[in-house]
């Protein structure tokens, strides 16, 4: 609440909503290890080894696109998205953030038949959200809704949120270390360094809508 008091006026109290942030978040290889899982499939459907070091750019040369595509379709089937463990204080982080008054968008490069699992994951691990949407275009989605601050490991959604103005952040993988060294980039390894690191951005002004 501010308090405006004006001279020779009678005392007036104007109450000022809080600014909140809008953040959206990614769930593969953002609120879980996604690479172990879509590796594990890889040899067992294709005969191919795909080492998590080694993956340096966001393709997957050693697979084709279709390949790549059923294997992801795969790995969001409900038995494998409801096994995932969260990362190590990504949950407690989101919810320091939902306490504070911070809108949580979580949004994933998911089929929208796999909505009713990710939801029931998201509610299995304890994650606090105002908002769950799969869609193949994030960013668009992203910008109808204001998002502030999109937590997001693809190159390629990093990049696509600094030109719409969102700040973009990540844990460190081997296919975005290079964006790391970006100014604008937030960049952490993990979810406790990721917390900090954005405390100062949640903390500051909110962007004109």
């Amino acid at each position: 609440m501010a308090v405006v008091e004006g001279w020779g006026l009678s005392r007036h109290v104007a109450v000022y909503p809080v600014a909140r942030m809008r953040i959206a978040i990614d769930i593969d290889s953002t609120l879980h290890h996604y690479w172990d899982l879509f590796a594990l499939l890889a040899r067992r459907r294709f005969g191919v080894t795909l080492a998590y070091d080694e993956q340096v750019t966001w393709d997957i040369v050693q697979l084709r696109r279709e390949q790549v595509a059923a294997l992801v379709a795969e790995s969001h089937r409900p038995e494998h998205v409801l096994g995932a463990a969260p990362y190590a204080g990504a949950v407690e982080a989101v919810a320091g953030w939902h306490e504070a008054g911070h809108f949580i968008h979580i949004t994933s490069h998911r089929s929208t038949d796999a909505h009713d699992a990710t939801v029931a994951w998201l509610d299995q691990i304890g994650l606090a959200y105002d908002d769950v949407h799969c869609s193949w275009d994030k960013i668009s989605r992203c910008t109808e809704i204001d998002i502030d601050v999109l937590v997001d490991d693809s190159p390629q959604n990093i990049l696509r949120a600094q030109e719409a103005g969102i700040v973009p952040a990540t844990l460190a993988h081997p296919w975005n270390r290079d964006l790391c060294r970006e100014e604008g980039v937030i960049c952490a390894s993990d979810w406790q360094e990721l917390a900090e690191r954005l405390a100062p951005v949640l903390a500051g002004p909110v962007r004109a809508r």
